[in-house]
């Protein structure tokens, strides 16, 4: 959201692990690329990916897939602090997620059989099922001043 990072998803081999994994790559203000860096959290995850930067670029969310389960995992670009929060899966398609315009929550909806939509603290992990349903990739909007 700054403009100084971009997050992008590649497939290949990082530590021996075959998947999608994350890249970051540091952009300067003139638009050129000044650094390039693959991040991993969980070294035993299968894949990580589909990144998405919370409003203040602190850090981002993505999908962690460990032992064939799949949740939302939340951490710093440099591949440090990383939370597991929300439900989790095991559909391949199964998860959708999104910021709130404040960065304190995310809105994730997830199909596993039924289709179930959930508000998830960033700060505590704290999990709330939420009435609404999607099977789409949620989306959560201010409202204007």
């Amino acid at each position: 959201p700054d403009g100084t990072h971009l997050s992008f998803m590649s497939d290949g081999s990082l530590g021996g692990v075959t998947g999608w994994q994350i890249g970051v790559a540091d952009i300067d203000a003139a638009g050129d690329l000044t650094a390039l860096r693959r991040v991993r959290f969980d070294p035993d995850a299968f894949d990580e990916m589909l990144p998405v930067w919370s409003p203040d670029s602190t850090r981002f969310a993505f999908i962690l897939e460990k032992e064939g389960v799949l949740q939302i995992g939340i951490g710093r670009p440099d591949g440090s602090g990383l939370r597991r929060v929300g439900p989790t899966t095991v559909d391949r398609n199964g998860l959708g997620y999104a910021w709130s315009p404040d960065g304190r929550s995310l809105l994730i909806s997830r199909r596993q059989g039924a289709v179930s939509l959930w508000s998830v603290d960033v700060a505590t992990g704290e999990a709330t099922l939420v009435e609404g349903v999607t099977d789409k990739v949620p989306a959560w909007q201010r409202l204007a001043p």
